[in-house]
């Protein structure tokens, strides 16, 4: 097994042992490489589809002056409030899916239906 995909095929694992996989409860800024252990991190508010750390990091994210898609957020935004709004659908289906586990902030594990 690759150490590069190791901790998917353990999240596969805890699924079907019936466990939430650890890395499905951790949120990550989308500017910089922290965990999000604040209840109340911020999020954009017009598409409520991306999540930082603070309000430090959402402004850098905004201008494009970091993170890990080197793209203003403000080009992107649109975008992804349309997608956002699909979710409850996306959600729906991924529910019927034996192997779907629904993380605690009402999204999937991208990486685990992957796997």
């Amino acid at each position: 097994m690759s150490q590069r995909f190791a901790h998917i095929y353990r999240d596969a694992a805890d699924v079907r042992a019936g466990k939430v996989p650890k890395s499905s409860s951790v949120a990550c800024c989308a500017c910089c490489p922290e965990s999000i252990s604040n209840p109340l991190y911020s999020s954009c508010a017009a598409c409520q589809g991306i999540r930082y750390c603070g309000r430090s990091c959402q402004k850098r994210a905004w201008k494009g002056q970091g993170g890990y898609y080197r793209q203003q957020h403000k080009d992107q935004c649109t975008e992804i409030k349309g997608f956002m709004a699909e979710m409850p659908d996306v959600q729906a289906i991924l529910k019927q899916s034996p192997w779907a586990i629904l993380n605690k902030d009402g999204e999937f594990n991208y990486e685990l239906a992957l796997a």
